[in-house]
């Protein structure tokens, strides 16, 4: 007899008192007599289980109705009631249970939890002190971030509570040795990109090779331009069973960067195989340099060790790298130190077990050095002030007040022993002898009875996927099942003593206990769920959280946009509105005017506010390309209609632009370059159709242009407009008789059509006020052949389309609406989001004359449409950040703004357009 859970994890403590009790030294009390085991008494839920534990008592299997006298040790002891703490520990709703279970989804919700809890702990005892708190974890390296995370920055206004992160490898403490497990991480493996990236990320290889966080982001950009995704060069991939081929390479990337330094910018320039990359600046050499001293020295250490050698000799080669990669200063002198101390102990020791002479391989040194690092890793954090967070092994039980547990996951813990089928001791197996799975037993044995007032325990108990549960590991699920079969006899009881006439069945009192023990956390600190104090352990203290919970639970109503009010005029140099004085007009480039209008919400947030949001680059491509996504096809195709144009022969193009990198390499390749080339041709061929029917010369050449205008600002009510004289530069293309051609590789209709109606109106506006020889030659109609709109995206034979612009009698007007939003557009966010203007006044353009308010709201809906809902394709409006900072909903955007309301934008600005866009 005896309780059950001491049966199932005890056997490792049974064994060591048999050994001790077999070798006649073993007493339970000491000299005076006094009983070397304490009372736990049964005040509380833990305190019983412990008093349960130390008498060998099952509850479970004690009779329904106890017996007046309880023997023990064979006296006759009167058997108390229960305790009425233990019935409020077991019942009462309004506190926590001395034994908790926590359910959450992931590990970072488990610490913000546990965080919680503390806190609740910690305010609602006075008298408790961080330092009586331990945390133990299976593997404490996988929630040091988290931890680091919630305990390191608390709500606004919240203490800290003091932590330390103990039992963490030399790799999570000491940067030397993390660089230097970078770097070997690197050189012995395929060199993919990401990994070459996170080498130069690493701060003392940056300060080795002088490079720094501007400069590293300028490598990875220029990496992943040139085509960089694996392998050093092609006798790397080679050597990996690979075909030689240099494409995507580091070395392939290398020179085309190096090239792009030394020679000039032109696209036709090939030099042998090698396409320069035209975007490296001469001031950028240092940057450039030291990139290509980083990869000569990984290619280096890569032949270095792609052999094995002696051990000796491979540490004094691990020694060699320690020094090219990782830069030495005073704060990590000694660490540099402690590595090569560990080398030369190995060494050494190699040497003499008559091992000097046999081959290592480099994972095999690397394996050793780091048993040899770990071994000098000192217990840095344990015990030292504060709440302590360790790992769940030996001699860390010792008593404290709170003990807490996370990541008692299904398979975290116990360990399974898997013995080979040789290991005669697994198969015959003896008191004493080792078990993973004993231990583990024993060690959250010893961690339920260390704690003198507290347990709580947290698992991922929930899918973050879906709504299903995960099972907590197989010692927690004992434990509740032990503990709900010996307390819910006494729930019971304390349920008939304060619920008389509602008895509560043996299986209720289970599940009532099962729910007051283990709490399921809602997936986000910020659910208002957690801000209920009726709701107990699952109550917060995030300040940051409630104030999110608060605007969840308020009635639904409009979201404000980011700027209500119009800002005040902008000021040049001298302090004076740019462009008030009639010496100094405000000047606008036909470029800058069309970036506008295109986006104007990035606009406005990059030339009035200066801000510029993160671009949300893609994870890094480790692998070289097996398909052309939209924008890599876009910029193939856009690099082969300006060849195609140019008249260069078709194998110079085919070498060009697998020379560039973005194509896949063999058949593949061929493939995609073949249907790319034919469709670059049908749009070349388009083009210079339309070129022949213009009557007159088709010779074009650039030439500047500039166009004064005078547009009224309207201002707030009751105020004087502001009268503004703008001159509107650009560049277009004279002698061309009277259509002039663009071309473009992408759809016709994503913008680029809009472009080109505002150069057309530049040009119409031109001619009509300078009469020189060279306005007058100017085009009277402009022509975009591109991507069929229907046809967008496919991935069968792609179809030519075309769009048209005609003369246009009221060009000026419409260049000084245009202008006027521009000009606004330094002092308000202009709502035009591209998607939803354009879905509007296409909606409305089509809609009867008289149709009215119900045409406007059905050209609303189709606006929204485009602007929040993923239904036309894989965009929408709120995608770009700048769109969703300034208007983080539809209500938001279409807010009333008299006459700059979303709907008289978007109707100025694409009603006029589409009236004078022809499809050709």
């Amino acid at each position: 007899e005896g309780h059950p859970l001491l049966a199932s994890w005890g056997r490792l403590s049974r064994e060591l008192q048999e050994q001790i009790e077999e070798a006649g030294h073993y007493d339970e009390v000491t000299s005076a007599g006094t009983d070397l085991y304490v009372e736990p008494g049964e005040d509380s839920l833990l305190h019983a289980l412990q008093s349960d534990l130390l008498h060998l008592r099952d509850r479970a299997a004690l009779p329904v109705e106890p017996p007046a006298l309880d023997l023990r040790d064979g006296a006759a002891l009167p058997v108390e009631p229960p305790a009425p703490e233990l019935l409020a520990d077991l019942s009462d709703p309004t506190t926590s249970s001395s034994i908790e279970v926590h359910a959450c989804h992931g590990p970072m919700r488990e610490v913000e939890v546990l965080h919680d809890r503390l806190r609740d702990l910690f305010e609602g005892r006075g008298d408790l002190a961080p330092d009586e708190v331990i945390v133990m974890a299976p593997d404490i390296e996988a929630y040091a971030p988290s931890i680091e995370a919630v305990f390191a920055a608390p709500p606004t206004g919240a203490a800290r509570i003091p932590f330390h992160i103990a039992d963490r490898g030399p790799r999570a403490t000491q940067p030397v040795i993390d660089a230097f497990e970078r770097v070997l991480d690197l050189v012995s493996g395929r060199f993919a990109l990401s990994a070459v990236l996170d080498v130069l990320a690493a701060p003392l290889v940056q300060a080795r090779f002088g490079l720094d966080d501007a400069g590293l982001a300028r490598v990875r950009a220029w990496l992943e331009d040139a085509g960089a995704r694996w392998g050093i060069d092609a006798a790397h991939r080679a050597s990996l069973g690979q075909p030689s081929d240099a494409a995507n390479t580091l070395r392939f990337a290398l020179d085309r960067l190096w090239l792009g330094l030394a020679m000039p910018t032109d696209e036709r320039a090939r030099f042998g195989d090698v396409l320069p990359y035209d975007d490296v600046a001469g001031s950028e050499a240092e940057t450039l340099a030291a990139l290509g001293a980083f990869c000569e020295a990984a290619s280096a250490a890569h032949d270095t060790f792609a052999t094995e050698r002696p051990l000796p000799a491979q540490c004094e080669a691990l020694a060699q790298t320690l020094r090219t990669f990782i830069a030495e200063d005073a704060d990590h002198a000694r660490e540099h130190q402690r590595v090569r101390d560990a080398l030369e102990t190995l060494a050494e020791r190699a040497r003499a077990a008559d091992l000097g002479e046999t081959p290592f391989s480099l994972d095999a040194a690397r394996h050793l050095l780091g048993r040899a690092l770990e071994a000098t890793q000192t217990a840095y954090g344990f015990l030292s002030g504060g709440v302590t967070f360790c790992q769940l092994v030996p001699m860390r039980s010792v008593p404290f007040r709170v003990v807490c547990l996370l990541g008692m996951n299904d398979g975290a813990l116990p360990r399974s022993d898997h013995a080979p089928s040789f290991d005669r001791v697994a198969a015959q197996r003896r008191p004493g002898d080792r078990s993973k799975r004993d231990d583990d037993q024993h060690l959250f044995l010893e961690a339920l009875l260390c704690a003198r007032e507290r347990v709580v325990i947290t698992y991922v108990g929930q899918d973050l996927q879906g709504a299903g549960t995960l099972p907590p590991s197989v010692l927690v699920d004992e434990l509740l099942d032990r503990v709900v079969e010996g307390f819910a006899p006494l729930l019971r009881e304390a349920h008939a003593s304060t619920h008389e006439g509602e008895p509560l069945d043996a299986s209720s009192a289970a599940e009532a206990l099962r729910a007051r023990l283990v709490t399921r956390h809602t997936l986000q600190p910020f659910s208002p769920e957690n801000f209920d104090a009726r709701l107990g352990p699952r109550q917060s203290f995030d300040t940051r959280a409630l104030e999110t919970a608060r605007a969840l639970v308020k009635p639904p109503g409009q979201a404000p946009a980011f700027i209500t009010d119009r800002l005040p005029a902008r000021r040049d140099d001298d302090g004076l509105c740019a462009g008030t004085r009639p010496e100094a007009p405000a000047v606008v480039t036909l470029d800058a005017l069309t970036d506008f209008l295109r986006k104007p919400a990035r606009d406005f947030a990059t030339r009035r506010l200066r801000l510029t949001l993160p671009s949300g680059r893609e994870a890094i491509e480790d692998r070289e390309p097996i398909d052309v996504d939209g924008l890599a096809r876009w910029a193939l195709g856009e690099s082969l209609l300006a060849r195609i144009e140019r008249g260069d022969p078709a194998d110079e193009r085919d070498a060009a632009l697998r020379a560039s990198g973005r194509l896949p390499l063999g058949t593949l390749g061929g493939a995609t370059l073949e249907k790319l080339t034919d469709f670059a041709e049908r749009i070349v061929h388009k083009a210079d159709e339309h070129r022949r029917a213009a009557r007159g010369p088709t010779s074009s050449a650039p030439e500047p242009f500039s166009l004064g205008l005078r547009c009224a600002l309207p201002d707030e009510p009751n105020a004087p407009v502001e009268t503004r004289f703008v001159r509107l530069d650009g560049v277009l293309d004279v002698s061309e008789g009277e259509v002039s051609v663009s071309r473009t590789f992408a759809s016709v209709d994503t913008g680029r059509d809009l472009g080109t109606y505002v150069r057309h109106l530049f040009a119409q506006a031109v001619r009509q006020t300078d009469r020189s020889q060279r306005a007058q030659a100017l085009p009277t109609r402009s022509v975009l052949v591109g991507m069929a709109k229907a046809n967008r995206g496919t991935k069968p034979a792609l179809e030519v389309g075309a769009i048209g612009f005609g003369p246009v009698d009221d060009a000026r007007e419409r260049l000084k609406a245009l202008l006027t939003l521009y000009l606004l557009g330094e002092r308000e966010p202009i709502p035009l989001p591209a998607g939803a203007a354009r879905a509007f006044a296409n909606e409305r353009a089509s809609a009867p004359a008289a149709g009215g308010a119900a045409a406007t709201g059905k050209a609303l809906e189709k606006a929204r449409a485009h602007f929040d809902r993923a239904r036309y394709g894989p965009r929408r409006d709120l995608d770009d950040p700048y769109t969703a900072l300034l208007w983080p909903t539809f209500e938001a955007l279409t807010a009333s703004r008299g006459s700059r309301s979303f709907a008289k934008v978007a109707w100025q600005v694409y009603g006029p357009f589409l009236d004078a866009r022809q499809t050709l």
